[in-house]
């Protein structure tokens, strides 16, 4: 009887202990050679198709290959996630989360991991660890007399009691510029930031709104006085011309609505302009480029002459999806009774300026503001502003100088209760917006 030749055993493979660094779970092992080959010439083809994520301080917790990678070819919009408001601890918890989710990890490997969790919250029970590391019970239980944590007489449970809440503001991104916006933007807003995913457009929002509550709670603070050459009334544009005498503004500076909403007082907005205007005034109206013609044909349809139109570049952009269009600028329309008359150069492109929007959705820059009313209106003359908002332009009439006066209106008294503010402060050689947007930053 002959006996089979036995097979030979094959060495059982050390288990891998992943490198386990301070202030963090260990470092998934590298992968090999080949694949990392292959996954560089998918990157190169096609791009980052998976967004790494990272915190809003900047550490990437999932990704670190993928952004390297990207980093030798090059690529420089890369797609992320900025995740913010987390604490050291859900830090923590998040990095466990994106290594513990990989099937290619070992069950030595998941076993530490484990181990790195119950010495990070000795305190926790087994079961809230295990739901942390999609493990059971059990193993935690055996990982945990294998480290020597001991039970403990008290433990977290998972009620959550003692923990903030685990929803945190995540945005995505699509490129550097977003990613470092959206950086700044939850570090600004800080416990303020929406627990939920977010896109950079309503992130910027939920800032605005916060720039505007802070700024309205000191205003009720300020109890501002009035200054007749600077003044802001509370009332609807056409209410306007009853309190001053009309033909003696020699700028009309203003930024009316420009969706089709706003249509059925184009007209109304049209005839106030032409009887504030002195002979030779100016007006300077944002419109927007989808709205410009119908702007025009109601402002020509008072009598007023198309005289030029000035285009403000902005920085950031927006997407007109309906004609796929990116829109990069913002044309500032010229009219008037009589010819076109300027005190100084006057450029008919203005440079990108920084967003301004702290105050109100629709706030342009107060730089934008003092470059026009330096160049159309003189010297001592009057600048008026029928759609207020927060009082950009008073205060820009305020850095001219040389004697200009202001005066405009707004319907939202919470809005005017901010130019206000903002014009005292202005005339102080301050300003609520630059002292707000230095105090953020």
């Amino acid at each position: 009887m002959s006996i089979a030749p036995s097979r030979p055993r094959k060495p059982t493979a050390k288990p891998v202990r992943l490198a386990e660094p301070p202030n963090g779970p260990p470092e998934l092992p590298e992968i090999n050679a080949d694949l990392r080959e292959q996954l560089r010439r998918d990157i190169d083809e096609r791009g980052i198709l998976v967004p790494i994520l990272v915190t809003q301080d900047g550490e990437v917790l999932d990704g670190k290959l993928r952004l390297a990678i990207a980093q030798e070819l090059g690529i420089k919009n890369i797609p992320k996630i900025i995740v913010g408001k987390l604490s050291p601890g859900e830090r923590q918890d998040l990095r466990l989360a994106v290594n513990l989710y990989r099937r290619h990890l070992t069950r030595e490997q998941v076993r530490h991991l484990v181990e790195w969790a119950l010495r990070q919250q000795p305190e926790a029970s087994d079961r809230s660890i295990a739901t942390r590391c999609g493990v059971s019970p059990t193993t935690v239980g055996t990982v945990r007399r294998g480290v020597q944590v001991g039970h403990l007489p008290t433990r977290n449970g998972q009620d959550g009691k003692r923990y903030p809440s685990t929803r945190k503001p995540v945005v995505i991104t699509s490129s550097e510029s977003q990613a470092r916006e959206a950086a700044q933007l939850l570090s600004e807003l800080g416990d303020d930031a929406p627990d939920r995913a977010i896109n950079i457009k309503k992130l910027r929002r939920v800032r605005s709104a916060k720039g505007r509550a802070d700024l309205l709670a000191r205003v009720s603070e300020m109890k501002p006085g009035v200054d007749p050459d600077y003044v802001v009334h509370h009332c609807d544009f056409r209410s306007l011309t009853g309190l001053f005498e009309p033909g003696s503004v020699d700028l009309v500076l203003a930024d009316p609505p420009w969706g089709g909403q706003f249509s059925p007082h184009r007209r109304a907005f049209a005839e106030t302009i032409e009887r504030l205007l002195k002979p030779d005034g100016i007006a300077a109206i944002y419109t927007g480029v989808a709205h410009m013609p119908e702007f025009l044909d109601e402002l020509r349809a008072v009598g007023l002459k198309y005289l030029w139109t000035i285009v403000a570049a902005r920085k950031a952009s927006t997407v007109n999806q309906r004609h796929r269009l990116i829109n990069r600028l913002v044309p500032i329309v010229l009219v008037g009774k009589g010819g076109l008359r300027t005190s100084t150069v006057l450029n008919d492109l203005l440079d990108p300026m920084g967003r301004e929007k702290q105050h109100h959705p629709w706030q342009q820059p107060i730089e934008e503001a003092v470059e026009i009313i330096r160049a159309l209106c003189p010297p001592g003359g009057l600048v008026a502003d029928v759609c207020t908002g927060s009082g950009s332009t008073a205060v820009a009439t305020i850095r001219v100088g040389e004697g200009r006066r202001f005066a405009g209106c707004e319907v939202g008294r919470g809005t005017v209760e901010i130019a206000r503010a903002r014009i005292v402060e202005a005339l102080e050689g301050r300003d609520v917006g630059a002292d707000l947007e230095t105090a953020m930053n």
